[in-house]
């Protein structure tokens, strides 16, 4: 199978090969050599994001200390995979979700838009992914969360984010509303290198 080979070795890459191999039985009947092949892959992508921890809990996007491999989207995505995972059944590396959290915590509670052509896009769906896989493991930043619904500029998939996150709390009232506002958004409007185009956003959606 395709995802069991799939080619690079960043941490986007890691995490997309292995996310979907968790949900694999939910949708087709396994042989126990496809069984043992996907825990292992699972296994080896879940050993690779604890090599990547830095010490304050985010996920490097390569091995190694260079500011460059920072990515705050990537940490979001990774520990989206390691939540899930705990979920199928895999047992997680100690410590690596209490440092995750903190680091997701801090960020989401220091947290400011910038406004330069694309960027801005970019830098709010990093913090709506961050306050939904928050709100994920249980620990949702609300006070965040407020802060960011009453923003104007709000671009399709951040409001998007935003409502699933209202609803993982229970709040569906206000995710209705977020909802009715990123209908009124062209969430194709955004500039720049990403990790998803339209496909992307209409995932987040559905």
């Amino acid at each position: 199978m395709y995802l069991f080979v799939y080619p690079y070795g960043c941490t986007e890459q890691t995490v997309s090969r292995a996310f979907p191999l968790l949900y694999l039985e939910d949708i087709m009947e396994l042989t126990d050599q496809m069984k043992a092949t996907k825990k292992q892959n699972v296994q080896i992508a879940l050993q690779k994001i604890y090599e990547r921890q830095a010490g304050n809990g985010m996920i490097r996007y390569w091995p190694g200390s260079y500011t460059s491999h920072y990515n705050d989207y990537i940490s979001s995505y990774a520990g989206h995979f390691m939540i899930e995972a705990e979920k199928k059944g895999f047992q997680l590396g100690a410590g690596v979700m209490a440092k995750w959290k903190k680091y997701q915590q801090t960020k989401a509670r220091t947290w400011k838009p910038y406004y330069t052509t694309g960027g801005y896009i970019n830098n709010e769906l990093v913090q709506a992914y961050r306050l939904y896989t928050l709100a994920l493991h249980q620990s949702a930043e609300v006070g965040a969360m407020n802060r960011m619904r009453e923003m104007d500029k709000l671009q399709g998939p951040s409001l998007w984010f935003l409502a699933a996150t209202y609803m993982l709390i229970g709040q569906k009232e206000e995710a209705a509303k977020l909802a009715e506002r990123a209908d009124k958004v062209d969430y194709y409007s955004y500039y720049g290198y990403w990790y998803y185009g339209g496909n992307g956003h209409k995932a987040i959606i559905y």
